[in-house]
């Protein structure tokens, strides 16, 4: 069906996304996005049986490579679209304290879309 035109608004929710510390007790450390709705061609995607699966790519310099995966989740879980991944889970995983972080999304088809905007993640302790 060709290339997946993905345009990914990334939230990191309450870890300091714009350059704050830590997050506090209590706050989450999530990475949100809205899935793609349309191919490269402008053909509507249905999210719940065109995504395959999303990656998780973490950066120091906020360009990312095959390389730079650390984690893929499925395209959907229990019937509902995936579209956030908790960061606590990449810590033991990911050097140094802050990195740039970002998703990109497969298809069953296996195109693959370019990855969102990176968002600067501070990882906490």
């Amino acid at each position: 069906m060709g290339c997946i035109a993905l345009l990914l608004a990334l939230l990191i929710v309450g870890c300091g996304g714009g350059g704050g510390g830590a997050p506090g007790p209590g706050k989450t450390e999530v990475l949100s996005w809205d899935p793609p709705k349309t191919w490269s061609d402008n053909t509507p995607l249905n999210p719940l049986f065109d995504i395959q699966r999303n990656d998780i790519l973490c950066s120091d310099n906020g360009v990312f490579t095959d390389n730079d995966v650390v984690a893929s989740v499925s395209g959907m879980d229990n019937g509902v679209i995936v579209k956030s991944f908790d960061l606590k889970l990449l810590r033991p995983y990911v050097t140094p304290y802050s990195t740039f972080v970002s998703v990109r999304v497969w298809a069953w088809d296996n195109s693959v879309s370019e990855c969102a905007q990176p968002v600067w993640w501070e990882k906490g302790e």
